[in-house]
């Protein structure tokens, strides 16, 4: 029987430093949508959050609606910033704060060291904006990571190394606990899940069961708490606004 469980608590049983990963396994599993209602309690708890968008803004401030939170209003927050991958493949310039692009061709390997770049100047200005030396915790967000197939020459390397940079000593300093929650669609892009299922340090999959009436179900596939691994879970999603 499934256990019902709180997001709340789903969320916070990623400690310091930890990995969460939330792999689809059908796409009417919403795991998207799971995604976006954790970084709904992270934004309502004041949490800083660096979330790396591969998908048009347009797409994701349309998604955003349907739990209740707004783009713009979000972007003038001082805890909120988008690494916007799919402007900076598309050369589309953004005209709104805290998001961030790099410039020329970001297809080979040499995009690590632009994104490093991007990545620690958004973190010297935020430390700047706030008059502080470093920041208690951050959450990173991978939306559907598995489209990074599509924008890379060699997209496994060159995810590899964007999550290298985690540890590096330009970035860790200041930040005292970098948390991090990948969603993945295992159809999308299958090359990427042994690499995501090896960093993470839980794994949340995502499915569907029934046919008139679908029930959502997530299996922890793998977790360091042992009360909590293969434990079937299932999930409602509710509140934000209606989307024609």
């Amino acid at each position: 029987m499934p256990v019902k469980y709180e997001l709340n608590n789903l969320l916070d049983i990623v400690g310091h430093n930890e990995n969460l990963s939330i792999i689809e396994r059908d796409s009417r599993s919403l795991g998207y949508a799971l995604g976006l209602n954790m970084l709904k309690i992270l934004i309502e708890r004041g949490e800083f959050v660096w979330l790396v968008l591969f998908e048009p803004l347009s797409v994701f401030r349309t998604n955003l609606k349907t739990v209740g939170l707004h783009l713009e209003e979000l972007l003038q927050r001082g805890n909120f910033y988008i690494f916007d991958i799919y402007g900076s493949v598309a050369k589309i310039k953004r005209n709104l704060p805290h998001i961030y692009q790099v410039r020329g061709d970001i297809t080979g390997i040499g995009f690590v060291v632009k994104y490093m770049e991007v990545a620690s100047s958004a973190l010297l200005e935020t430390l700047r904006n706030l008059g502080v030396e470093e920041i208690k915790r951050v959450w990173t967000l991978g939306f559907l990571d598995s489209s990074i197939g599509r924008f890379f020459d060699n997209p496994v390397e060159i995810y590899k190394r964007m999550w290298l940079l985690k540890y590096s000593p330009r970035i860790r300093p200041p930040i005292k606990d970098i948390r991090s929650i990948i969603i993945y669609n295992s159809a999308e892009f299958p090359r990427l899940e042994s690499f995501i299922y090896d960093i993470s340090d839980y794994v949340l999959e995502s499915f569907v069961v029934g046919e008139d009436e679908l029930k959502h179900l997530i299996v922890v596939s793998k977790s360091k708490k042992p009360e909590l691994d293969n434990l079937v879970l299932e999930y409602l999603f509710g509140g934000g606004e209606n989307i024609d």
